[in-house]
């Protein structure tokens, strides 16, 4: 049988709720980096604030920092058991299918990141292929190996605490200046002074640059294990097919939004205070706890904040609320990469060059302005179109095919 897309009676659109919720909130976290604000020295960012920045801080630690690529992990692991099961159903071989799907992620994200070090497709990419052993396995069984994984995040600031002296070898040859000496705030220094450049080439320079600090803080936080553990447990709970089961559910969704919900919000308001006086390097005995609380209180909070929309979406006025999440999280991809491209033209030298230029208020208040716009644009896009373009593009690729673009050609 041929293959092809999932099909539009197939879609859950609550998945595509999150993932529009997981948007928002993967750009009110990316805003003050693309903005300048979060590398700008405390003098400077007291400056720019008009007195709430300390508090918008503390609450971005508590309600934002990591949940909300959590979440779209989460996602991704339920768009890996669905494309499977349909899969499935049409008589398809899912893994090849599966792995020309994620080339052509890691195409883009290796085009995207040269762009912004924020990128997270390339993980996705690279990671996503190690679902497919996971294809047949058992819903609790892979449960199982995501309480593993997430232990094992949380074991490892104990594993960098013992690593300290390796560690220090490796991340000093790239923050070592010219003269060899060890010099972090001077790499940084000299990273943002080229995205202020208006020339593209010390831009994506200074971006190369950079991807190497980013990858070294994420292989030393363990983000990566953290990652595939949401995508095990999304894998799980997709093979349950609980997107369709949600009132069925409703009881059992309400102790987990309770009991995740206040375990998440106690650790994460735990974190918050932590973060700002525990050092990130190098590793110390209140670091391996503060790692250790993150792999809790993170994922708890991000279960929480979908187990409540979830339990929201079956009611009427939920649902005419959270409706407007779905059309950018329909066309999620182009929704992404549009946002990096505003994000560089509002901020970098090579666009309108505000980079170090607004408050971390102004920041989230823009991320909510262009993303309430995004909301729009992708409502009217897919009036006419069956998908984003990106979406389009990468579908096509993926299944060796042109497929219907516009909304009148559906089969």
């Amino acid at each position: 049988m041929t293959a092809g897309p999932i099909a539009e009676g197939e879609r859950a659109e609550i998945l595509d709720v999150l993932r529009g919720f997981a948007l928002l909130g993967i750009f009110v976290a990316h805003v003050p980096g693309l903005s300048g604000w979060d590398y700008l020295p405390v003098s400077d960012q007291a400056a720019l604030d008009f007195g709430s920045d300390a508090t918008l801080q503390f609450f971005r630690d508590v309600f934002v920092r990591g949940k909300f690529y959590s979440l779209f992990s989460l996602l991704f692991g339920f768009g890996f058991a669905i494309q499977q099961a349909s899969a499935h159903r049409r008589g398809v071989a899912f893994a090849a299918q599966f792995r020309r799907r994620q080339i052509g992620l890691l195409a883009l994200g290796i085009m995207h990141s040269a762009f912004w070090h924020g990128d997270i497709l390339l993980t996705y990419a690279v990671l996503g292929l190690l679902l497919i052993p996971f294809a047949d396995t058992h819903p609790r069984r892979l449960l199982r190996w995501a309480v593993g994984l997430f232990a094992l995040r949380g074991l490892w600031g104990v594993l960098m605490f013992l690593l300290a002296g390796s560690l220090e070898s490796i991340g000093g040859s790239a923050v070592a200046d010219d003269a060899g000496r060890i010099d972090v705030m001077g790499s940084v220094n000299a990273v943002m002074a080229g995205y202020y450049s208006p020339d593209w080439w010390e831009m994506l320079v200074a971006n190369a640059r950079f991807l190497r600090l980013k990858w070294l803080l994420v292989l030393y936080e363990g983000k990566l294990v953290s990652i595939a553990a949401c995508f095990l447990s999304g894998v799980a709970l997709g093979k349950w097919r609980v997107h369709e089961r949600i009132a069925e559910l409703s009881l059992e969704l309400r102790r987990v939004a309770w009991v995740a919900g206040c375990v998440g919000v106690a650790g994460n308001l735990w974190l918050a205070t932590l973060w700002p006086v525990v050092p990130a390097y190098p590793p110390t005995a209140t670091g391996v706890f503060t790692n250790l609380l993150y792999a809790v209180a993170v994922p708890s909070l991000t279960i929480a904040i979908a187990a409540v929309l979830s339990l929201l979406w079956i009611h009427g006025i939920g649902r005419r609320f959270l409706g407007a999440f779905a059309p950018p999280g329909r066309m999620a991809l182009t929704t992404y990469l549009s946002q990096t491209a505003i994000g560089i033209g509002a901020f970098y030298g090579v666009g309108f060059g505000l980079r170090g230029t607004i408050s971390l208020a102004e920041g989230l208040a823009l991320a909510f302005c262009v993303f309430g716009l995004q909301a729009m644009i992708a409502w009217y896009w897919l009036r006419t179109f069956r998908y984003g373009p990106f979406e389009w593009g990468w579908r096509c690729y993926t299944y060796g095919r042109l497929l219907p673009f516009r909304q009148r050609a559906r089969d």
